[in-house]
This record gives C-alpha cells, sequence and structure tokens, in this order.
C-alpha cells in the first residue's frame, strides 16, 4: 500500500479520486472510438472499457444497411448508406457529449454527475442487449461496473471535497 496515499491529506485524495474519474471518462472516450474504427474496418476485434450505445448504434447500422452480415439475421431490404451515416453521426455527438462532460468537469462537477447518468444509460442498454447477443457479456458488464464505480467516486470525491473546503474556510473564519 502506498503510505503517501494513507498520509495524505484527504481533500488531495479526494481531488485524485475525482482526476481519476475524469481520466477514466477519457479512456472511455478513445476506446470508444477506437470499436467504432475497428467495427467499420469489420474487424472482429473489440475492446473492453467501452461505451456500448455509440458502439450499437453503428452497428445496427452496418446491419440494416447491409455492410455487415451477422449469422442469424437477414436483411431482405438494405436501407441506404445515408441511414448508417446518420446512425455513425449520432455515435459521435454521444462521445462529444463524454468529452464535453470531461473537458468541463474540470472546472464543474456536474458535468461529472451528466457523465454518471449518461453511463448509467449506456450499462442499461447493455443489460437490455444481452439477451439478443450471441457472446458471453460478463466481461463487459464487469468493466462497466468499474466505470460505473469510478465515476460515481469521482462525483462523491468532488462534492466531499467542496464540503471539506467550506468546513476549513469556516473553521479559518471562526
Amino acid at each position: 500500500m502506498d503510505l503517501d496515499y494513507v498520509n495524505a491529506d484527504p481533500r488531495d485524495r479526494l481531488r485524485r479520486r475525482y482526476l481519476t474519474a475524469r481520466l477514466n471518462l477519457l479512456i472511455l472516450i478513445a476506446i470508444s472510438i477506437v470499436n467504432i474504427i475497428l467495427l467499420l474496418c469489420k474487424s472482429d476485434f473489440y475492446l473492453l472499457f467501452s461505451a456500448s450505445i455509440p458502439y450499437y448504434l453503428v452497428f445496427y447500422g452496418m446491419v440494416i444497411t447491409g455492410n455487415l452480415q451477422v449469422e442469424g439475421v437477414n436483411v431482405a431490404e438494405p436501407l441506404p448508406n445515408g441511414i448508417l451515416v446518420a446512425l455513425i453521426a449520432l455515435a459521435i455527438i454521444i462521445l462529444g457529449v463524454y468529452f464535453l462532460c470531461f473537458y468541463f468537469g474540470k472546472k464543474k462537477p456536474v458535468w461529472m454527475i451528466v457523465a454518471l447518468a449518461a453511463f448509467i444509460l449506456d450499462t442499461a442498454v447493455t443489460v437490455i442487449c444481452i439477451p439478443y447477443s450471441s457472446g458471453s457479456y460478463i466481461l463487459e458488464l464487469v468493466m462497466h461496473a468499474y466505470i460505473l464505480c469510478y465515476l460515481a467516486l469521482g462525483v462523491y470525491g468532488s462534492f466531499a471535497d467542496k464540503k471539506l473546503s467550506e468546513k476549513q474556510d469556516n473553521e479559518r473564519n471562526s
């Protein structure tokens, strides 16, 4: 165990917790982009620690436009590729919202609450899609739980830090 962390100022630990949550959010965005690019290249490779909704949007867009063949799914009349472009744009917008949460979360912790709420929705969609998948989603759910935990700890850390700061200011003024 790192003794510096144990002996550190409580506010410093809370700030590090918040920074870790923000950095995890940035990693989530980067890996999600890589997964979407891999999907567009029709790779079977998938990295965990990714947002599911943007990936599913592109995946289903590729299937319904006939750009990706999935076993057990027959698309009688493929939709125009414009649908795929629109779904890719929607996936980019969702990842952009996560990036805004990361960027503006540096100064305003409310953005991390938005990121947490968005990722709770992402996790719910992942759970809902499990029965329709052919693969095992245990690791996916474990990674979603990990990310949710860090985002929640980051949100808690920011508000606890603010509360400690106010308490210390009141003690100094007394």
